[in-house]
């Protein structure tokens, strides 16, 4: 009996740890786009991006969208949301991705500020790549589990981030950001 009782606690327990952990990912994601949705902010506070431009509108729609459905934003919605897309074309202005989006409506800025916005949106899908891995169980596991794979056989620093941006940027970049797009703006 003590024993069911002990083991009924500690899952109990264990499901309160989780709970709570996922509610700290999520503040802890919606913190990360405020943080960059200031920084794009101050750029056109600099005067070096005008308030009214198409980028601006494009980048700043987009973070609300990732701070308003940050709650929905888990890795199980997400391969629903792609199996139920298919082999759509999820057109953002007209584009065929949010990238060229973006681009099309950056083509008019200054070079440096063109430079600013695509690190911004690095970090963008930066920070919803790292939410969907740590916001799930598994995945955290095994991404811990990876990483310590590659720096025990490897001994790779910087080149991780080269191969991760390679692996995220089609994945969140053309995937996700149209449908924050859509959704930062309503």
């Amino acid at each position: 009996m003590t024993t069911a009782l002990t083991t009924l606690v500690s899952l109990a327990g264990l499901c309160l740890l989780y709970l709570l952990y996922r509610d700290y990912r999520i503040d802890r994601f919606r913190q990360s786009m405020f943080e960059l949705r200031d920084r794009l902010f101050d750029e056109a506070l600099a005067g070096r991006l005008p308030f009214d431009h198409r980028a601006y509108g494009i980048m700043r729609t987009t973070m609300n969208g990732y701070i308003r459905f940050a709650h929905r934003l888990q890795i199980l919605s997400l391969l629903i949301f792609m199996f139920r897309a298919g082999k759509k074309n999820l057109r953002v202005f007209g584009e065929a991705t949010f990238d060229a989006a973006l681009e099309n409506a950056a083509r008019d800025l200054h070079p440096d500020v063109r430079v600013r916005l695509c690190q911004l949106k690095d970090q963008m899908h930066l920070q919803v790549l790292a939410h969907l891995i740590f916001s799930s169980l598994v995945l955290t596991a095994l991404c811990y589990g990876l990483a310590l794979v590659f720096v025990v056989l490897f001994r790779v620093g910087k080149s991780v981030t080269v191969v991760l941006k390679r692996c995220y940027h089609p994945f969140v970049g053309n995937l996700l950001d149209p449908a924050a797009l859509s959704v930062g703006g309503a």
